[in-house]
């Protein structure tokens, strides 16, 4: 018996390496399944699911070609997800998740996708107008940057359309704060807002309101100082309202603003004949 203990011996010191190939093995179908299984949950809707199961494989896929793949449906399953009563929350975190995955392979087919997703996350990220519009002007941003890079892509008309949604809202909500100083009669700040307003939105319909309420307000101004200066104010208000005049022929604050003129004229001829 003593010629078997050799082969014994040998088949002992083979099994750990049998076994633990055999584990190999296993723990490579296991993520494989695994990541099939998240495929197949999100392509069916099931995305909470998928969400889940991606998190749990990724960190299993270091190094492997699947991780660009699943760290992309990853992070489109967290946009679809609907267990999230917190939406802007929700998009948020899809829109680091988008940024993170064109950050880190922007090579990979899904770049383009992830670009303009980011994008998109943050615009349905963006509140009200009357809050803070951070992830507006972020949109705003990564839109362009999308326009850049790709500006032929297949997002490049929703692109620039979503682009020209989030610039109106900024702009909506810098005029309103610019006409609250008008509101407050806060003449000389209203006449700085505005003024600010009309340099960084000079595109928007807002801004016929914006000169007429200008014109008002450095009048009002001009009436409320002293006889100091006030004809340099007065000039000024004469300036505006020729300027609004010529921009705005048609507009239905042509009368008024054409009071204001006639008014200011005749307060100019005052003080040089009470000086």
């Amino acid at each position: 018996m003593w010629h078997k203990v050799p082969f014994i011996t040998l088949l002992l010191g083979l099994l750990p390496a049998a076994y633990a190939e055999q584990s190999k093995h296993a723990q490579k179908e296991s993520y494989r399944s695994k990541y099939y299984n998240a495929l197949a949950c999100y392509r069916v809707g099931e995305y909470d699911k998928a969400y889940r199961l991606f998190e749990e494989i990724i960190p299993l896929l270091s190094g492997k070609k699947e991780i660009i793949p699943a760290t992309f449906y990853q992070a489109c399953s967290n946009f679809h997800r609907r267990s999230f009563f917190k939406l802007k929350e929700k998009y948020e975190g899809s829109a680091r998740a988008f940024r993170y995955f064109y950050k880190t392979y922007p090579e990979a087919p899904q770049a383009e996708e992830a670009l303009y997703m980011q994008g998109y996350a943050l615009y349905l990220a963006s509140p009200d107008v009357a809050l803070d519009q951070t992830n507006a002007q972020e949109a705003i941003q990564t839109f362009q940057a999308y326009l850049d890079h790709y500006p032929a892509g297949s997002y490049r008309d929703k692109a620039i359309q979503y682009q020209a949604e989030l610039y109106d809202k900024l702009a909506c909500k810098a005029f309103n704060n610019a006409k609250l100083y008008h509101q407050l009669s806060h003449y000389q700040a209203a006449v700085i807002a505005l003024t600010v307003f009309q340099q960084d939105f000079p595109n928007t319909p807002l801004n016929e309101e914006a000169a007429y309420l200008k014109t008002d307000a450095q009048h009002k101004f001009a009436e409320q100082g002293t006889k100091e200066g006030q004809k340099d104010r007065l000039k000024t208000t004469l300036a505006y309202c020729h300027s609004f005049l010529d921009q705005y022929p048609t507009s239905h604050y042509v009368q008024a603003v054409e009071k204001i003129y006639e008014k200011t004229l005749a307060q100019i001829n005052e003080l040089a004949t009470n000086p």
